[in-house]
């Protein structure tokens, strides 16, 4: 153990710091918690969370949102209006287990294709502007998930993550 003053206990020892993981993630259990952080919370409990306010009080909804930050209000809008977008888009607002499919490939391609390819091209051009190289130490080049399109043909563990997001 190290030197402690008492101020602080020995439990931080296990944290991980918020930098990595909100700028490159590289071990799995950094990768997991920023996973649990960033996704799990957003589709799963905050946007739901939101809605059902919204839906319930909207008058304590909009008291809620005013003790937001800016960043934080347009992240609760944006997943209200997805939902009633959701909602008409489909018979009568009824969801079935087809449109949770449609949902989950979508946000499969946004959060591990598309924003994939946009950090490698950012990095990229970077790279070629500043002549230093980019991923070095830590920061290693993500890889783009790859859907072919074909269920025999593509990556299982996409598979799962459609099957376990719908």
């Amino acid at each position: 153990s190290t030197y402690s003053d008492g101020k602080e206990s020995d439990d931080n020892e296990d944290q991980i710091a918020m930098c990595t993981l909100r700028s490159f993630p590289y071990l799995p259990l950094h990768c997991i918690e920023y996973a649990k952080q960033a996704y799990f919370s957003d589709y799963f409990e905050f946007g739901p969370d939101q809605y059902e306010t919204f839906r319930k009080d909207k008058e304590g909804f909009f008291e809620q949102l005013d003790s937001m930050g800016s960043s934080e209000q347009v992240k609760s809008l944006r997943a209200i209006s997805n939902y009633i977008q959701l909602q008409k888009d489909n018979d009568g607002g009824r969801i079935d287990f087809g449109t949770c499919v449609k949902l989950a490939f979508e946000r499969l391609l946004s959060d591990f294709r598309t924003s994939v390819l946009n950090l490698v091209h950012a990095a990229d051009s970077m790279e070629k502007s500043s002549g230093k190289k980019f991923w070095t130490g830590t920061k290693r080049r993500p890889r783009a998930a790859d859907w072919t399109g074909r269920l025999d043909s593509t990556d299982p563990a996409l598979v799962e993550y459609l099957y376990c997001a719908s």
